[in-house]
């Protein structure tokens, strides 16, 4: 995810979620805006585990990988994961998510702040 966009494809999802019809698989009513919330949740998540291995392969000083390696795996995986959380405060602008999904990122990303 672009940080520089997030803007830009929130304005795009907005649309869309107006514009393309629901759809119901196996009695269940399936959204746009579901199928958007899910890939937010999913991203999310991933960054988060991303985030996790680059600081065990840092702590375990990986042998396959150089210092370089490891720090270049670090910046993709946070660029994305702000990528993310940028994306999904856009969102929430345009009242695609709820208040509660947002305390509940808010949350999970306070918590990794180290502490001083």
């Amino acid at each position: 995810m672009e940080p520089t966009f997030c803007e830009m494809y929130a304005n795009f999802c907005f649309h869309l979620a107006g514009a393309l019809p629901d759809f119901s698989e196996d009695n269940e009513k399936i959204t746009f805006k579901r199928l958007l919330l899910n890939k937010c949740q999913e991203e999310f998540e991933r960054g988060e585990r991303e985030e996790a291995e680059a600081d065990k392969t840092e702590e375990e000083g990986e042998i396959k990988q150089t210092k370089e390696e490891r720090e270049e795996k670090r910046i993709r995986a946070r660029r994305r994961m702000l990528g993310n959380i940028r994306l999904i405060g856009e969102l929430y602008k345009k009242r695609m998510l709820t208040e509660r999904i947002m305390h509940e990122c808010i949350k999970k990303t306070v918590r990794k702040l180290p502490r001083s």
